[in-house]
């Protein structure tokens, strides 16, 4: 079967190469005609197929044959934007998917709407994220029996294998699957709040370490409990980092001046610390360096000006940004993550 494929980002992306696969023919789009090509290049190489292409929405409909099936992966706040685009393009019969996670009043409304225009509408739900995306997601769709009966054998093939079968299942008419997506979404994020109070029970209440806490969820994943969100936090737990013997020998003086952590390096120079008490040993895991509050062990101030807000000479910690003036601070302390596990 040929299909289109709108939005290609990593979930977009995957999905592709895994149509490609099951023996699908492929036209992408996106609004940037390198992702396009990137995609082609990854059909190519990952399944050994070709994949047509166009970065302009009117290209992309002309390569399709009618009547046509266009997926959208697109997230749940263009959704209308990108309709709206589409169907001056469309003829009656054409079906679009809705494969985001939209909410099932907006997928019955575009229903209603697009079915007066003789278009068909799906809204699927897809579990399963990036890795479902690519080795085989759960998929919800909901829509009329006429749009199922031509998508079925795309989505049977694509969908992830259990013992009873393919996981995928028509659910209903209009908003039925982003209303199943929805509950399934509520249900994960329960299954994770269950999850983060078991750790901190067993972190705060009973002082275990991350060593006696795999262990529990090592047992868990192995009887009634046995999921993937237990599963990846067992093995979280039992991550352990790669020594930091070759960071500790960077921090004070990180080779850009007068800069205590690896965290304060990757802030702006103007924003890095004018002055810091040196003299302590402690380690800080989280800045990755040493300990700089004032304290009896450390009680040198060293500073990288004067009183006078003047450049002390051979003290400046105002060197290079490495164009990290842009990171936010989220984004900074995961960098400063990353880093520490290398």
């Amino acid at each position: 079967m040929q299909l289109g494929m709108i939005g290609l980002g990593r979930m977009g992306q995957n999905m592709v190469v895994r149509l490609a696969k099951a023996g699908h023919q492929l036209v992408v789009n996106d609004r940037s005609a390198d992702v396009v090509a990137q995609t082609q290049q990854r059909v190519q190489k990952e399944a050994g197929g070709q994949a047509g292409g166009a970065a302009a929405l009117k290209e992309f409909v002309g390569k399709l044959t009618a009547p046509r099936a266009i997926w959208l992966m697109t997230p749940a706040g263009v959704v209308d934007r990108v309709i709206a685009d589409l169907v001056p393009l469309l003829q009656s019969g054409d079906i679009l998917i809705d494969g985001g996670n939209s909410w099932f009043k907006d997928t019955q409304e575009r229903t209603a709407r697009l079915e007066g225009k003789g278009l068909h509408f799906v809204g699927s739900g897809v579990s399963g994220g990036e890795e479902g995306a690519r080795y085989g997601p759960s998929l919800m769709p909901g829509g009329s029996k006429e749009s199922w009966q031509a998508i079925q054998p795309v989505f049977e093939a694509i969908a992830a294998k259990s013992d009873s079968g393919p996981c995928v299942t028509h659910v209903g008419s209009d908003g039925a699957g982003h209303f199943v997506k929805m509950v399934h979404n509520g249900i994960e994020y329960g299954d994770m709040q269950l999850i983060c109070e078991s750790y901190q029970i067993m972190k705060e209440l009973l002082g275990m370490s991350a060593d006696e806490m795999h262990e529990v969820f090592k047992a868990w994943n192995e009887g009634d409990l046995d999921s993937y969100l237990i599963e990846i936090t067992r093995d979280i737990l039992a991550y352990k980092g790669r020594p930091l013997t070759g960071i500790w020998a960077t921090p004070p003086y990180l080779h850009n001046g007068s800069v205590p952590t690896l965290y304060d390096l990757l802030l702006p120079p103007e924003d890095r610390p004018k002055s810091f008490y040196l003299g302590s040993r402690e380690f800080d895991p989280a800045k990755v360096g040493y300990v700089t509050a004032q304290s009896a062990d450390n009680s040198f101030l060293y500073r990288t000006r004067d009183d006078a807000g003047r450049i002390i000479d051979g003290n400046s910690n105002a060197g290079h940004d490495y164009g990290n003036a842009a990171l936010s601070d989220k984004e900074r302390k995961a960098l400063v993550e990353y880093l520490k596990g290398l």
